[in-house]
């Protein structure tokens, strides 16, 4: 009989731990939901959430980018030299499209260079 109390009482304590892991997982879900990516296939969430922070930053980063880019497209059809009709017109040559891909590209170094100066570093607390 005393030979069964240990057993007994590891199985109890087994049993509260598989508790909380279960509890800690339903928490963090949505979060390792939110951040899987496609490349991690069958990642298991342990190693998901440690790169949360990573991630996070990441998606910081490229929505200052989007923001940027949209700041200095709107800066550029409102600039006075440029004749907003031209916009409505449908362009079909080469010299055109390739024009615009320089420019969307230039734009999006310029973004990106903006959004580098920006002071995004996720700051990690004390421990």
């Amino acid at each position: 009989m005393q030979d069964l109390k240990p057993v007994n009482d590891m199985k109890a304590q087994l049993e509260r731990v598989q508790s909380e892991q279960n509890m800690l997982w339903e928490a963090v879900k949505p979060l390792a939901l939110f951040f899987h990516k496609p490349e991690d296939g069958e990642k298991r969430w342990v190693d998901i959430v440690k790169d949360i922070p990573n991630r996070f930053e990441s998606y910081v980063r490229r929505a200052a980018k989007v923001c940027v880019q949209n700041v200095l497209g709107m800066l550029r059809l409102l600039y006075s030299v440029v004749n907003l009709q031209q916009i409505t017109m449908d362009y079909d040559d080469e010299g055109h499209l390739a024009a615009m891909e320089r420019a969307e590209e230039e734009l999006d170094g310029l973004a990106t260079t903006i959004t580098d100066e920006l002071d995004l570093r996720m700051e990690k607390p004390d421990e």
